[in-house]
């Protein structure tokens, strides 16, 4: 056992920069391998789209007009990430009392939320938006009037 160790430990010393170089490179390739599996967070801001607007009223004032969606995912998978992909959407039509003109608070939360593949939705701020409401006041149109026809 005494030639075995004396051989390994001559062996090991003539190598060890060999050996240290190999190391290095093994350890570059598991960070950058790595980091493209592990799962990180990124926030996102994004403007509200709305619908089912009803035709008696119109959107005066939004505040917020960004909204910012913290997301996780794969690292790799924000590589190929299309930030028009992410869509924060209200369904104006739903939300009580919107026909009455004044300020309306409308929550946000994961349902108003459509993501990508492979994506994790973590947080929304704000959790609420304000929208005034005003009355749609239609324009004036003038009706054209037909001569009266002569007998």
């Amino acid at each position: 056992p005494k030639m075995k160790l004396a051989n390994f430990s001559r062996w090991f010393f003539r190598n060890m920069a060999l050996l240290g170089i190999s190391f290095l490179v093994a350890a570059g390739i598991f960070i950058v391998v790595n980091s493209k599996f592990t799962f990180v967070q990124r926030n996102f801001a994004v403007s509200p789209e709305f619908s089912n607007i009803p035709s008696e009223i119109l959107i005066n004032d939004i505040v917020p007009q960004d909204i910012v969606l913290t997301l996780e995912g794969r690292g790799s998978d924000f590589e190929n990430f299309n930030n028009d992909d992410l869509k924060v959407k209200i369904d104006i039509g739903v939300i009580p009392n919107i026909l009455k003109p004044g300020t309306h608070r409308v929550p946000l939360d994961a349902k108003n939320i459509s993501l990508p593949f492979k994506m994790k939705f973590i947080k929304i701020e704000p959790i609420s938006l304000r929208l005034q409401i005003v009355k749609n006041i239609p324009s004036a149109t003038t009706e054209e009037q037909t001569p009266a026809k002569k007998k």
